[in-house]
């Protein structure tokens, strides 16, 4: 019952406040991001559910693939999209008392 309760308080938090809490839960990105796994720990994507790049660095929007051979994302009817993926920034660590 605690973990529900503590689950059901942290998400209302984050939507308070705007974030998105990373996997690990000891780091967060700004709302509107996706947290992505980086070579060492989770970074942001700004993208909303953004698909995170197998070479760990990038990303692509929301229902595209990478292809990180060229550096650009590929969308659903198998054009590639008219921008070069995004390089993903350093997520925010959460305060832990």
């Amino acid at each position: 019952m605690r973990i529900l309760i503590a689950a059901i308080l942290s998400f209302q938090l984050c939507v308070v406040l705007g974030i998105v809490i990373c996997p690990d839960r000891t780091g967060y990105c700004p709302d509107g991001s996706t947290c992505c796994m980086g070579v060492k720990a989770f970074e942001c994507c700004h993208h909303i559910d953004a698909v995170c790049c197998s070479d760990k660095k990038h990303c692509c929007p929301a229902n595209t693939t990478c292809i990180v051979e060229i550096g650009m994302c590929r969308d659903n009817d198998d054009a590639v999209v008219p921008f070069a993926f995004r390089r993903k920034t350093q997520s925010f660590q959460l305060k832990t008392q």
